[in-house]
């Protein structure tokens, strides 16, 4: 494949046409300087010019809320974790896991933006929530609880989260949408526990990352997928709903697509199956994307008579309201099956070269 260089639109710039990615001289709300500004999405405004060069090499974890590589001071701290340089290099076979409750902002200030690694910002069922997953008040409009033994719901972000499956009551309802491209870097919703004894939980929504660059290289793969809901357990009751995905911004001035196909997804989690009361009868944990056009699976077994969880959102997202899948099946007295995650939000000026999962929006 031949590199593909394109000039990004689609950002209101910076009123410094000097530099399209640096403000200089601009002012704290106490009138105090701060010093240079770069990005146009998220605006991260530093005492100083970042003058080191960045490399993450091998495996980084990073707890956005705790890491001493988010300390450096910047106007942004207390929102996000911020992680700067003059330029930045994560090389190929690199892999930055981050989890924690804040997004993460990857900046480049003056140099190339090398991005030939994996970024992981996925919410995963049996590990840490993704960076900024499940952020606090924004996910519970319109939802439902489920009742007596029924699924929960399927997470909401860029479409509607999957229904759980109703037994013997109300089944978990998922909220609504977003029409419009977030205002703010933030992650994707969860997904709802299912009701009864021994209940499945809901899987937790992807996270959100933005790379800030004036010339970002990209040969590399970035995860904000959402996880899978868990299984109901030993009894009848229901299964948690997946997690929704989250959100990728590129916000550069140029961007270089290598020859190496990239992957940018926010796909959505299985949901989890019903439980049911027979010994080692445990409803199956749905599953979570590991690719753009991978279907996270919703949970089903030989074993447990409970209803299966429903697909999470993945691939090419339909946008005429059409939800992830919901709980499906009756089966023989087990709980209802939880609803899949919808999907997340991607930006990105450039898809030639690119599997992008769902499609790029244009931020308003």
């Amino acid at each position: 494949m031949i590199p593909v260089l394109v000039a990004a639109c689609g950002f209101p710039r910076p009123q410094d046409l000097s530099n399209d990615m640096i403000l200089d001289g601009s002012l704290a709300e106490d009138g105090a300087p701060i010093g240079p500004c770069y990005g146009s999405f998220v605006k991260v405004c530093f005492t100083a010019a970042p003058t080191a060069d960045i490399t993450l090499s091998a495996v980084i974890d990073v707890d956005t809320d705790t890491s001493f590589l988010c300390d450096q001071q910047n106007d942004q701290m207390s929102h996000y974790c911020v992680i700067a340089g003059a330029s930045f290099r994560l090389p190929s076979g690199a892999y930055l896991r981050a989890h924690g409750s804040k997004p993460l902002v990857l900046l480049a200030a003056t140099g190339l933006f090398d991005m030939s690694g994996t970024i992981d910002v996925s919410s995963k069922l049996a590990e840490f929530r993704g960076a900024g997953g499940d952020p606090p008040g924004l996910c519970t409009a319109g939802t439902a609880e489920a009742l007596a033994a029924s699924g929960g719901y399927g997470g909401s972000f860029e479409n509607r989260g999957g229904d759980g499956k109703a037994v013997d009551g109300a089944a978990g309802v998922a909220g609504g949408v977003l029409a419009q491209f977030p205002s703010a870097l933030r992650g994707g919703c969860p997904g709802g526990t299912g009701a009864g004894p021994n209940a499945g939980t809901g899987g937790s929504g992807g996270g959100a990352v933005v790379l800030i660059a004036t010339e970002l290289h990209l040969s590399g793969s970035v995860n904000a997928s959402g996880a899978a809901g868990h299984g109901g357990g030993l009894s009848m009751c229901g299964g948690g709903g997946g997690g929704a995905g989250g959100m990728i911004v590129l916000d550069a001035k140029t961007i270089t697509v290598g020859a190496t196909m990239s992957a940018l997804f926010a796909n959505g989690g299985g949901g989890g199956q019903g439980g049911e009361a027979r010994v080692g009868a445990e409803g199956a944990s749905g599953v979570e994307s590991t690719g753009p056009l991978v279907r996270p699976m919703g949970g089903t077994s030989g074993f447990s008579a409970g209803s299966s969880g429903g697909d999470g959102a993945f691939g090419i997202v339909n946008r005429d309201g059409t939800p992830a899948g919901s709980g499906v099946g009756a089966g023989g007295g087990g709980g209802g099956g939880g609803g899949g995650g919808g999907a997340g939000f991607i930006h990105s000026d450039v898809t030639s070269g690119i599997l992008i999962a769902p499609p790029s929006r244009t931020i308003p």
